[in-house]
């Protein structure tokens, strides 16, 4: 089962990282954000969604002056 499981993380992984070769990564930013942040601030809106906004304008920004 753990052979499995490590051969299907590597298979996802590779699939995300073709997806992202071909549309960019302001996609991948948009969908990993909200998830981190929810995992940081919890389950509150209040919070998540502008967190969501800022955090995704700041780790775009960054990744923008790194390429």
């Amino acid at each position: 089962v753990r052979m499995i499981q490590r051969i299907l993380l590597l298979c996802s992984a590779l699939l995300v990282a073709a997806a992202v070769a071909v549309s960019g990564v302001i996609g991948f930013i948009g969908l990993v954000v909200p998830h981190l942040m929810r995992m940081w601030l919890g389950s509150d809106h209040r919070a998540v969604i502008p967190g969501s906004v800022l955090a995704g304008a700041f780790l775009l920004l960054i990744a923008d002056t790194l390429a």
